[in-house]
């Protein structure tokens, strides 16, 4: 991927995107938050702007007429109407802020029109906190993007051995290239109209597939999220670029809350590489 093409957004204070999972400060994932479907006759879920504290612990409160039932998902659903993506999208987002850290294995699609190119690649996501991200690719081998809680790194040796790229957290890099998919469930119910449009696993997990749609021009042309029935975790996510360029990420093997060390967030510029600044 180019440098301006992570998965993730690390930091939205201090500056993040599977696409894509971990704030500072958001109480540990404990279980709950599995993802609610009713019918659109039910009552919406508070938005984010409803309440003063988003992330905080339990999943979104249940709307009239939901009192007592569980937020689980029917079985047989298959019509869009049995659920409720206002509902859905808000559980997704409750449980991405819960996440305080991340362990996953990640793979990537590249699809760029304009240079008839389409580039692959795998590895190992890694997350802390709200300024603390690393994207370590096994495949192209030696590709990484880290993000150190000040600036974020993108050393690509498969397209420029002698060069990296830094950009300071909160500005130009926050613009795109961090944390994208926190960036996207912070604002689906706001700035984007959501449909639901099916169910598909996604690496032996089922989830819930929403198609976004921009309400006004921006950056994004469309954005569909894969949202996991079991715990709301988004484990997939695609985003069409303005340019046409769609990027598509998929996240397996969740470890939610795991310990990582100080040294996954450094990144030291190997010798005879030029630092460049983004």
């Amino acid at each position: 991927p180019a440098a301006s093409d992570p998965a993730t957004r690390v930091d939205r204070d201090a500056p993040p995107a599977d696409s894509s999972p971990a704030r500072d400060g958001r109480a540990a994932n404990d279980g709950a938050g599995a993802v609610a479907t009713r019918p659109p006759s039910a009552g919406r879920e508070p938005r984010a702007d409803d309440h003063p504290e988003r992330g905080s612990a339990g999943a979104p409160a249940a709307g009239p007429g939901d009192a007592g039932e569980p937020e689980a998902t029917p079985p047989g659903l298959t019509a869009p109407a049995d659920v409720d993506v206002d509902s859905l999208l808000a559980v997704a987002e409750t449980a991405y802020d819960r996440v305080t850290s991340l362990r996953a294995a990640f793979s990537q699609r590249m699809e760029v029109p304009l240079l008839d190119r389409v580039s692959e690649g795998h590895g190992t996501w890694y997350q802390r906190g709200s300024g603390h991200f690393r994207m370590a690719f096994d495949e192209p081998p030696g590709d990484v993007l880290v993000a150190d809680g000040t600036f974020f790194w993108a050393y690509q040796p498969s397209q420029q051995p002698d060069q990296v790229i830094r950009s300071r957290l909160g500005t130009g890099a926050e613009a795109g290239t961090v944390d994208v998919l926190g960036q996207i469930l912070s604002e689906a119910r706001t700035r984007y109209s959501g449909v639901y449009t099916g169910r598909e696993t996604v690496s032996d997990v089922e989830t819930l597939v929403v198609t976004l749609t921009p309400r006004e021009r921006g950056r994004y042309r469309g954005v569909r999220v894969w949202i996991a029935v079991s715990d709301g975790l988004v484990r997939r996510f695609r985003i069409e670029e303005e340019n046409e360029s769609v990027r598509t990420v998929t996240l397996s093997a969740l470890e939610p809350q795991v310990s990582l060390p100080d040294s996954l967030f450094r990144f030291t510029v190997p010798p005879g590489v030029q630092t460049f600044e983004g």
